[in-house]
């Protein structure tokens, strides 16, 4: 995802526009630090990599589902994900709440885990397993999200449907999602 952003941001470094809605991030430490990548920087190229960069590292902090909801990343997405893949979203939410907890918490659920996965079936303080099933469903999901992400991109962004693998992972997602449909009517 950061490289899909970056893509686009390289691109179109206008889009950095009016991303900050929050009038506390423009803070004196956020325009100190806008000062330092001024002054710091070598040319006007080297000043739009590293405020890209910045601005890439923040919307993976908070919550990983606002840059699909929200468009957050002012990238092509609109409400496509909100209306459309909200499973989607939910799945890489608790992906990365999963990790998270693994990562910072020695796979123990936490509060921070429960509140992010609301309805899940882990309780507080239970060990959180990561097992064949559960890593395949996670890197489909993944890269089912990376898959529209792109697609939204070169179509809204690009103004050209992608094409190849982008193409075919929608294709063979789309063919799961009618299989998972057909067997849970059953």
């Amino acid at each position: 995802m950061s490289k899909l952003v970056l893509t686009v941001y390289m691109d179109f470094p206008n889009k950095l526009r009016g991303l900050n809605k929050d009038p506390v991030e423009e803070a004196d430490t956020r325009r100190k630090k806008l000062l330092d990548v001024i002054l710091e920087s070598a040319d006007r190229d080297e000043m739009i990599a590293k405020l890209i960069e910045e601005k890439i590292r923040g919307f993976f902090y908070g919550n990983p589902s606002d840059l699909f909801e929200k468009d957050k990343a002012n990238i092509g997405f609109k409400t496509h994900f909100k209306e459309n893949q909200r499973s989607l979203v939910g799945a890489f939410q608790e992906i990365t709440a999963r990790r998270n907890i693994i990562m910072h918490n020695d796979g123990r659920v936490d509060q921070k885990y429960l509140s992010e996965v609301p309805g899940s079936a882990l309780k507080l303080g239970d060990a959180s397993f990561i097992d064949e099933v559960y890593l395949k469903e996670a890197l489909l999901a993944i890269k089912e999200l990376a898959a529209s992400s792109a697609q939204l991109v070169a179509t809204n962004i690009y103004k050209s449907p992608a094409k190849g693998k982008v193409d075919k992972v929608q294709k063979a997602a789309g063919r799961r999602r009618v299989a998972e449909n057909r067997a849970g009517g059953n």
